[in-house]
Parts: C-alpha cells; sequence; structure tokens
C-alpha cells in the first residue's frame, strides 16, 4: 500500500524533519525518534521510511545513508545537508534548517496552488455549461419550435452543434490527443533546457515562474552554505534541488568559471538568468564575507517580490474571467430565447 501511495508534500517532510530535529536536541536518540515518528505518521510511504531508517541506525549506518534507501521521498539535497551535518556534529542545525526549507517551499507551492485555482474552476465551469445546459434543459423545447415551423437562429444551432460534438465520441478522441500533445509538451519541458528557456521567457507567467526557480536556488544555497558545505558542491546541489534541468545547465557553467578563479558574482552575471539583485547582494556579501546571511536576505526579498507577481496576476485574471463568464451566460440566454421571440413574433 506504501508503495501506490503518492509521495509525501514539502508540508508532511517539513513536520519529519522539525519534529526529528526538536526531540534529537532535547536528548532522545536517533533511533527512538524515528519510531515514534512512525507510529505517529498518517502517510504510509513516510512511516514506512521511519521505520527502515531506524533499524539501519540500529545496524550502524549514519542518517544520512539511511535515507538513501528512499529517493522517492528524500532526494540527494536532503543527504547531503545531513551527512554535512553529521561530519560537523551539527546535525540538529541540519535537520533544523531542511524543516525551514521545506516549509517556505510548502507555502510558495499552496500560494501558486492557490493563484491557478479560480482560472481553473471557471474553464470546469465553461465546459460544464456548454456540456450540459443545452442537451438537458433546452434541446426539446428547441426540436419543438423547429417542429412548429421556421429555421433556428444560428447562435441556437451553433449551441446545439457545439454541444453535440462535446457528447459525441470524437470530442473524447479529440481529449485524449490534446491531453497526449500536453503530456509530450510537459515531457519535452522536463527534458529540454530550450524548452525550460523559452518558457521562463514569457512575460507574466514566465517571469513568475522564474522567479520561483531562483528564490529555490537562493534558499538551497543558503542553506547548504551555513552548515559547511563547500561552495562548488553547494552551487551543484543547490542546482539539482530546483528539479530544473536549465538550472543544473546554468549552474554548471557558473560552477566551472568559479573553479577557474572568477568571484561567483561575476560568474552569476555572466550567466545572464538571475537578476541584478542577487548579483549584487552576492558581490557586497563576497567582500562581507557573510554570504550564507546575505543570500537568506536576498530569498526574503525574492519572495516578497513573488508574492506581489501572484497578487497583481490573480487581479488581472479576475476581470478576464468574469468577462468570459459573462461572454458565456449572455451568448447562452440569447441562442436560447431568441427561438421563443421569433416564434412570439410569428404568434
Amino acid at each position: 500500500m506504501s508503495f501506490l501511495s503518492p509521495a509525501p508534500s514539502a508540508r508532511m517532510r517539513a513536520v519529519f524533519f522539525r519534529s526529528l530535529g526538536t526531540m534529537f536536541s532535547s536528548g532522545v536518540p536517533l533511533v527512538s525518534a524515528l519510531e515514534m515518528l512512525a507510529e505517529q505518521q498518517e502517510h504510509p510511504a513516510l512511516a514506512e521510511a521511519c521505520q527502515g531508517m531506524a533499524r539501519k541506525l540500529q545496524q550502524g549506518h549514519y542518517l544520512s545513508r539511511a535515507m538513501q534507501d528512499y529517493p522517492q521521498i528524500f532526494k540527494s539535497f536532503h543527504q547531503k545537508m545531513l551527512m554535512s551535518g553529521e561530519r560537523s556534529g551539527r546535525l540538529n542545525a541540519a535537520l533544523l534548517s531542511l524543516a525551514e526549507r521545506e516549509e517556505k517551499n510548502g507555502e510558495l507551492m499552496q500560494k501558486l496552488k492557490s493563484s491557478l485555482t479560480m482560472p481553473l474552476l471557471v474553464s470546469a465551469f465553461c465546459i460544464i455549461l456548454a456540456l450540459v445546459a443545452p442537451p438537458l434543459l433546452f434541446r426539446g423545447l428547441f426540436e419543438m419550435l423547429t417542429e412548429i415551423g421556421g429555421q433556428l437562429p444560428w447562435m441556437t444551432r451553433l449551441l446545439l452543434g457545439f454541444s453535440g460534438f462535446l457528447c459525441s465520441p470524437i470530442s473524447w478522441l479529440v481529449a485524449g490527443l490534446g491531453l497526449w500533445g500536453i503530456s509530450r509538451l510537459c515531457a519535452r519541458w522536463s527534458e529540454e533546457p530550450e524548452w525550460q528557456r523559452r518558457f521562463l521567457s514569457l512575460p507574466v507567467i514566465g517571469e513568475s515562474l522564474r522567479l520561483v526557480y531562483i528564490t529555490n536556488f537562493v534558499q538551497n544555497l543558503a542553506v547548504m552554505l551555513e552548515v559547511g558545505i563547500p561552495l562548488l558542491q553547494a552551487l551543484e546541489l543547490s542546482a539539482r534541488g530546483t528539479d530544473l534541468v536549465l538550472m543544473d545547465e546554468i549552474i554548471g557553467r557558473v560552477a566551472a568559471r568559479v573553479k577557474e578563479g572568477e568571484e561567483l558574482s561575476d560568474s552569476l552575471a555572466y550567466a545572464q538568468f538571475f537578476p541584478s539583485t542577487l548579483i549584487q547582494g552576492v558581490r557586497a556579501s563576497e567582500e562581507a564575507g557573510r554570504m550564507p546571511a546575505m543570500l537568506k536576505n536576498l530569498e526574503s526579498i525574492f519572495r516578497l517580490e513573488l508574492d506581489q507577481r501572484l497578487e497583481v496576476m490573480t487581479r488581472a485574471l479576475e476581470p478576464l474571467i468574469l468577462s468570459i463568464i459573462g461572454m458565456l451566460v449572455g451568448f447562452t440566454l440569447v441562442a436560447t430565447l431568441q427561438p421563443l421571440l421569433s416564434v412570439m413574433d410569428r404568434l
């Protein structure tokens, strides 16, 4: 059953890391803490992972090594973070840093979902209205009016034809081909950096999503540098933690220039992907020697900017959505009432 269950969300992982870190800092052994968390977990895969990691610890393995057996739950980013914490004696700090990271990622994803909920609901409403209303409510009336005499208006015929098409098997075939095409596009998006670059360069939506990935990268880098992971390794793992192939490619070039002796700020500027705010902040932190603290401040700035972008995007979509609903409802009413008025004029 745990194999069939979906992977735990960022919020679930945040609760796990924070609970484990809190119990460990209170003096509870990791084995006992994992066993207690396994009993409390409602997610079956996470509960099974807690039990398995507890057994691994009893066999003498480190926590970071035990996590490697559950890649569907814990990413390499989590494992490297804990490995660094174990080596430096700051395992508790690493656990709490991971908890904070997962909490912020969960909040970010929730904001994105909330911004997209309204358009999706309206689209579903429009489809249901066009699919259900004419055949169930008005088709008999239209057929009766046709038998009485006269041709139905073009708007009524268009509404009935569109409704009939949606109810026919052909529409399901078209929908299936559309879903297949979307899945292919999503596959190309996840595999090809050039597609990702083009999409992220789009206005409004692309720019907002690009800021999401940059914020995630900055957060990852701040956390990894804070626990003592070397810069080159932190860059690679932070990019991988964004789950964006384009970010891996860009940071690969950045890391190569840093390895040759170039400053990180100059390497980020050369990539022509990151905002000037990040480049200037990194340059100032290089001079002051406080890069983790500066990266955390930059992350907060980017999150505020992202909140503003999502709010503006949501407000801009509201009048557009209301206009679409008004036009659809108005078209349906006119297409329904027009034949009735035509018959009444003949009487």
